[in-house]
C-alpha cells in the first residue's frame, strides 16, 4: 500500500494517508496565537486604556478570548482535520513521519491519526499500523 497524494482512493478501504510530525505543546495553533492574543490585550487594557476605567471592557474581551480558544480546542477533538492542521506539520518522507492521518472510503469508518511504528526490515523500512479492523503495510 502506498501513500496517495492524488484524489484516487489507496485501496478499498482507505481514500487516502497523510504523514505528520507532531509539534511541541507551545506551538499547538490553540495555544501560541492564543498566547499572542492574550499578551497584546492585556498590553492594549493595562496600559492604553487602563483598567481602572474599563474594567468591565477589559475582562468581556478577555473572556471572548477563552472563548474563541476553547472552541478551538474543541474543534480538535471533533475533527481529526483540523487536529492535524493545528498540532502536526506535514511530511512527505515516511522515514520521518511519527504518525498519519488515515481516511477511509466513504461508509468504511472515520478517520483516525495512527502512530507510526517503524521497524527494519533488511534495508527496507517497513511501517506497520492497525486502522480500526484493516492492518496496513506502508512500505
Amino acid at each position: 500500500m502506498t501513500v496517495s497524494s492524488s484524489g484516487k482512493a489507496v485501496s478499498d478501504d482507505i481514500q487516502y494517508i497523510r504523514l505528520y510530525i507532531p509539534r511541541p505543546v507551545y506551538l499547538h495553533g490553540y495555544v501560541a496565537p492564543f498566547l499572542v492574543l492574550y499578551l497584546i490585550w492585556l498590553y492594549a487594557w493595562l496600559v492604553i486604556y487602563g483598567a481602572g476605567d474599563y474594567f468591565e471592557a477589559g475582562l468581556i474581551a478577555v473572556a471572548g478570548i477563552g472563548i474563541l480558544q476553547i472552541l478551538t480546542c474543541l474543534s480538535c477533538f471533533w475533527s481529526v482535520h483540523i487536529r492535524c492542521a493545528l498540532t502536526c506539520r506535514s511530511v512527505s518522507d515516511i522515514h520521518l513521519a511519527t504518525v498519519a492521518k488515515v481516511v477511509p472510503t466513504p461508509n468504511n469508518g472515520y478517520p483516525e491519526i495512527v502512530a507510526l511504528h517503524h521497524d527494519k526490515v533488511s534495508k527496507d523500512t517497513c511501517t506497520p499500523c492497525n486502522i480500526t479492523t484493516v492492518h496496513c503495510t506502508i512500505t
